[in-house]
C-alpha cells in the first residue's frame, strides 16, 4: 500500500522504531492510513504511552509530530 511505503521511507530516514500515519478529521482520529512497531488501534497503542501522547499532541495541533529521543517521549506526556 502507498501509505506504508511512506511511512517506511520517513521511517528509515529518521531512523524511527515506531510510526504513525493517520487521518484526521474535525480533531479526531478517522483512520489509520500505515504503521510500523505499534498496533494501529487504540487498544493496542496502551501499550505505548509515548506514542499514545504523541497522537493527542497531533490531535490538538493538527500538525506532525516527530520524536527522535526518549527525553522527547517525557516532553511529549507534559
Amino acid at each position: 500500500d502507498a501509505w506504508q511505503q511512506v511511512l517506511e521511507q520517513l521511517a528509515t530516514l529518521a531512523e524511527c522504531e515506531r510510526g504513525l500515519l493517520f487521518e484526521v478529521r474535525g480533531g479526531r482520529l478517522a483512520r489509520v492510513l500505515a504503521a510500523r512497531g505499534i498496533p494501529p488501534d487504540p487498544d493496542g497503542m496502551a501499550a505505548f504511552p509515548g506514542s499514545q501522547g504523541a497522537v493527542a499532541r497531533v490531535l490538538a495541533s493538527e500538525r506532525p509530530v516527530y520524536l527522535s529521543r526518549a527525553g522527547d517521549a517525557a516532553a511529549i506526556g507534559r
